[in-house]
């Protein structure tokens, strides 16, 4: 079915004025119908910072799935199949996306990914080189950002080693850990990323003990089922 183009439900949150990467949302486009259960997916013009304009399902924005026009994602190494696109997402994610889990720990401390790393993908690997297996990116001085020279990649005790004392500066003690998925790259508790996607979490637990993946199950539209094997 085609999407049907109307006015944006209040149910709706609006996203305009958002940005997802490279995209800034500029209006509700409309919505298409799943199912005999009328589920709905909704859709957002949006416009890449090149200029370019697109209609892109919101669950595609929300996930990090679609962050800038096909032109911009043009000779971008593997593009968002790369190995560590997701590490650059996620950098980029809990530095300046006051939704992500990890926020307080960084972009309300003041980190912020270079400018340089956060509008080019190409531009980050081409600094930090390939990651050796097993190890994870750690910034040498915690007190600055994301930034040339004050990044590497390091093992778990290297990390752990050069984590900064929790209390100083009147700062909260971390949250008790609850537990957590990895949805499009990012750490979330299963609460939160119900919420985040709309789902129920009893849905949520259905549809994983089908055999659904986080994500499939956080973003599958309502009335679809997967296909199982005869």
């Amino acid at each position: 079915m085609d999407i049907e183009r109307i006015a944006k439900p209040d149910r709706v949150k609006d996203l305009t004025g958002q940005k997802f990467g490279s995209w800034t949302v500029i209006s509700y486009y409309g919505r298409k119908t799943y199912g005999s259960s009328r589920s709905y997916a909704q859709y957002w013009n949006v416009r890449c910072d090149c200029g370019e304009e697109r209609v892109v399902q919101q669950t595609s924005l929300l996930g990090g799935i679609s962050t800038k026009c096909r032109r911009c994602s043009h000779g971008e190494p593997g593009g968002p199949g790369h190995e560590l696109y997701q590490a650059w997402a996620t950098m980029k994610s809990r530095c300046h996306n006051p939704r992500h889990y990890d926020f307080y720990l960084y972009g309300a401390r003041g980190i912020e990914v270079c400018p340089r790393w956060r509008g080019s993908f190409q531009a980050f690997l081409m600094d930090v080189g390939a990651r050796p297996p097993g190890y994870t990116l750690d910034r040498i001085d915690n007190s600055k950002g994301y930034e040339p020279g004050n990044v590497r990649w390091a093992t778990r005790s290297q990390q752990m080693q050069n984590r900064r004392p929790w209390g100083t500066a009147g700062e909260p003690r971390p949250r008790k850990k609850r537990r957590a998925l990895l949805v499009f790259g990012e750490s979330l508790p299963v609460l939160e990323a119900c919420r985040r996607y709309n789902i129920a979490v009893k849905t949520f637990y259905d549809r994983q003990r089908r055999g659904l993946t986080a994500e499939q199950a956080l973003t599958r539209p309502r009335g679809k089922q997967p296909k199982t094997a005869a």
